[in-house]
């Protein structure tokens, strides 16, 4: 049985043990679609910079009228 040679161009990331590199592939799939899931749409990212530049008073009553 041959031994597998180790590519020491390659970076190593201690937690991340891939038999092949399909196994890589479903993973960085499944992280990619995770990551689009929780990104804000324009929408919301220009919500929470109106929210972001609003005085204080305005966060509070924002805040408020969400029963936060």
């Amino acid at each position: 049985m041959e031994e597998e040679e180790f590519d020491s161009s390659q970076l190593e990331l201690p937690g991340l043990a891939f038999t092949s590199s399909e196994d890589l592939t479903v993973a960085l799939n499944q992280l990619e679609q995770e990551i689009n899931r929780i990104q804000l749409s324009d929408e919301e990212r220009e919500l929470l910079r109106r929210f972001r530049k609003a005085s204080e008073d305005s966060r509070r009553m924002v805040l408020q009228l969400l029963g936060c």
